[in-house]
């Protein structure tokens, strides 16, 4: 009797488990975090961006994860889309506080092109976001792919 009871209450947990919760999910999350929109990562390896068009600067942002050899940093990458965008760096120091940003307007266009933003860091030790967002309150879908931090 004890066998059974055991036997059924095995089964009953078993049973009100999610069934999401067994099944191995083997992609990968994206390091782009979405902001007021939706990133999805491409077959040819680059990402599209559909913001909601709710509030100005939609789009993503990037926290890189490597510390910093150098103070004198460049972001890269490449855009295509329509609408205009601005691509910043925000610089903040290990316990987050806000030292300085840097940002370009980019008008996209339907063809891919390169941006660099070059950009000096307080200390090796500062954290950086690197960010690509809306100017204006507008659903804009834009593409991005190639994101680098190069340090001098």
């Amino acid at each position: 009797m004890k066998k059974v009871i055991i036997f059924l209450a095995t089964v009953l947990v078993f049973l009100s488990i999610q069934p999401n919760v067994f099944a191995a999910e083997d992609k990968p999350t994206i390091p782009y975090f979405g902001v007021g929109a939706n990133v999805q990562e491409l077959e040819d390896g680059s990402f599209l961006v559909k913001t909601e068009g709710v509030e100005v600067e939609e789009g993503f942002i990037f926290t890189p994860k490597e510390p910093f050899t150098s103070t004198k940093i460049s972001l890269q990458l490449s855009l295509k889309g329509e609408g205009t965008v601005f691509v910043m760096i925000s610089e903040t120091d290990p316990r987050g506080r806000f030292i300085k940003e840097k940002s370009m307007e980019v008008q996209l266009t339907e063809e891919w092109a390169t941006h660099v933003l070059p950009f000096e860091l307080a200390s090796t030790k500062s954290q950086i976001d690197v960010s690509v967002v809306t100017k204006d309150a507008v659903k804009v879908e834009f593409f991005f792919k190639d994101l680098k931090i190069n340090q001098e």
